[in-house]
This record gives C-alpha cells, sequence and structure tokens, in this order.
C-alpha cells in the first residue's frame, strides 16, 4: 500500500501513522499503539503511566541489558549467557542450557556441568 504524501505530512511526526481506511476509501493519521487523539497531535491519555526507561548506575557489558527491577535499572546478562551483567558475560555451553532453577553452571576442568547450589543436592538438571 502506497502512502499518500499529504496524509504523511499532516500527521504527528513521531507519535502517528498514516494508514489506508479501506472502509471509506481514504487515507487517514492515527495515533501509535499507547496513544490517543486524532493522528495529527497524539498525547498519552491522562491516565497512563509515564513509560519509563530504565537507567542503569553502570554502563552495562556488551552482551547484557538494563532492565528494570524493583524501580532500579540493572544490568543482566541477555538470554544463553550469564554473569554480572556489568564487566562478565559468558555465553552459556550447551551442556548447562538445561540447569535446574536452583543449580548453577560451573566450569571443573574444562568440562561445563550443572552444579546444584549450596544446601541443595541432585544431579544439577533433573533435580535439586
Amino acid at each position: 500500500t502506497t502512502v499518500a504524501p499529504t496524509c504523511q505530512q499532516r500527521c504527528h511526526p513521531t507519535l502517528a501513522t498514516c494508514i489506508y481506511n479501506p472502509i471509506i476509501l481514504q487515507y487517514r493519521c492515527q495515533c501509535n499503539p499507547g496513544y490517543t487523539g486524532n493522528g495529527v497531535t497524539c498525547s498519552l491519555p491522562t491516565n497512563a503511566a509515564p513509560i519509563v526507561v530504565p537507567r542503569c548506575r553502570h554502563v552495562c557489558h556488551r552482551d547484557a541489558d538494563c532492565v528494570q527491577i524493583n524501580g532500579q535499572g540493572v544490568c543482566r546478562c541477555k538470554q544463553n549467557f550469564r554473569g554480572n551483567g556489568v564487566n562478565l558475560c559468558s555465553r552459556i555451553s550447551n551442556q548447562c542450557l538445561n540447569c535446574h532453577s536452583h543449580a548453577t553452571c560451573r566450569q571443573i576442568q574444562r568440562v561445563f556441568s550443572c552444579v546444584c547450589n549450596e544446601n541443595y543436592i541432585g544431579d544439577g538438571v533433573n533435580y535439586c
């Protein structure tokens, strides 16, 4: 679908999109999801909570994201990575992808394996 140039020029530059309405056979501006208005002017609903982008105290590791936990920005390693999120995020070896929730992946003599956490016993994969 080709966008009508006049429609796109009328729409809010960042908070709306020009869409084709097949019922009335015309292009019109529509506010993006989460915003209200006529497409030319768009704003957050007055009762909506502001969108909070988390800020981390530290610069996160390249394999980590800054996420919000309990109102604080925290560096957390991405999926299939483990570490503190700030200066360490190591790729999890395939042997450790299925560790039990109460187990930690550990490297012992160049071999990765799932080991139950302190105060737990088991095989590290099926139970702890």
